[in-house]
């Protein structure tokens, strides 16, 4: 009998191809939940017919080609809202005048609903949107219910499936560069909204989010949501916005966040900005409406280390949600103000 043997280097060769071939990372508490405090800076780029490419292993999706139309700052924040008693961190998303309610655990991601213009939506049952720890080619369906608070203020009964799919790993590369070691979750949700009894609308919304194993939060997201009526497609959303380079850590802009206060809020006649300065620096407050349209400026000046309260009249202004922007040597942290509560 003839055995022929390998040598050396051609086996190493094979090994080391293996390994390059079939390394991925996975999702797990460590790497991939956010905690209070943290920060993110988010591009939002024009989603209209954009293609997410397609899955499998050792996949480079490249999305260079994104130009930004504008930024938003995402705030993790203590859950303070008794609506959710089962979330312990709040997505801020003061440019979209919104916020999202969630729980990070150990095992799994759960989302409880969120609040915003278009309405209030709390789940009784929420969504999984992550089990972990969670790998290539893992796949999973939940269930989830609640109740949505449109902006008629009519009560809706919503239901549906989500199915999770973690169905590519690779590199992504993005205007600012490549990272490296992705792995891409496809989230497919089916669900349905009734009003005593009556279907309303129908919805299918589908998910790509790519997560490196450093960040906390998807480094790209894509989405497309239908809503339809007896079988007729009434609208089609695509949103898609990536991680900035730049995202701000939570060392650097967590004393920030957490120091601005806006009170009383609701404000009818007038409104009290408080903030704490660490060094003299250069203070802007500007208030301004949901389309970025400046309305006043409450102070524009250097000012030193110490604790400070601004003033302002929101008296003359329409009944409304606005957004107060607080920058100080230039890192900006916003709050949402409502107007005539």
């Amino acid at each position: 009998m003839n055995t022929k043997v390998l040598p050396a280097l051609a086996v190493a060769t094979l090994l080391l191809t293996a390994e390059t071939t079939f390394a991925q990372i996975s999702l797990n508490a460590a790497n991939s939940n956010p905690s209070v405090g943290m920060v993110v800076t988010i591009q939002a780029v024009n989603g209209s017919g954009f293609n997410p490419g397609t899955g499998g292993a050792n996949n480079t999706w490249d999305f260079s080609s994104m130009v930004s139309t504008g930024s938003s700052s995402v705030t993790m924040a203590a859950t303070t809202n008794s609506d959710f008693p089962n979330s312990n961190i709040t997505w801020d998303d003061p440019n979209n005048a919104a916020d999202a309610y969630l729980n990070y655990g150990s095992n799994s991601q759960a989302w409880y609903g969120s609040t915003g213009l278009a309405g209030t939506v709390i789940y009784s049952d929420p969504q999984d949107l992550l089990r972990l720890p969670f790998f290539y080619q893992d796949s999973y369906s939940d269930t989830y219910s609640g109740t949505v608070l449109n902006a008629a203020s009519q009560t809706l009964t919503r239901s549906g499936t989500t199915t999770v799919t973690a169905d590519g790993y690779g590199d992504i590369v993005l205007p600012h560069g490549t990272v490296s070691g992705v792995l891409r979750v496809k989230t497919e949700m089916i669900y349905d909204d009734e009003l005593s009894g009556l279907n309303i609308a129908d919805y299918e919304e589908t998910r790509y989010q790519w997560y490196d194993a450093s960040s906390k939060f998807p480094v790209c997201t894509y989405v497309v949501l239908v809503s339809k009526l007896n079988g007729v497609t009434l609208s089609t959303i695509e949103t898609l916005s990536y991680l900035d380079q730049n995202s701000v850590s939570v060392a650097e802009n967590s004393l920030l966040a957490t120091s601005l206060k806006v009170f009383p809020n609701p404000a009818k006649a007038a409104a009290t900005v408080a903030y704490e300065l660490e060094n003299t620096a250069m203070v802007n407050i500007v208030l301004r409406d949901l389309a970025g349209r400046e309305v006043q400026t409450v102070y524009n000046g250097r000012m030193g280390a110490g604790i400070y309260q601004e003033a302002f009249s929101v008296e003359s202004l329409p009944k409304g949600m606005y957004l107060l922007h607080l920058q100080i040597d230039g890192e900006t942290t916003t709050r949402k103000v409502t107007v005539g509560g």
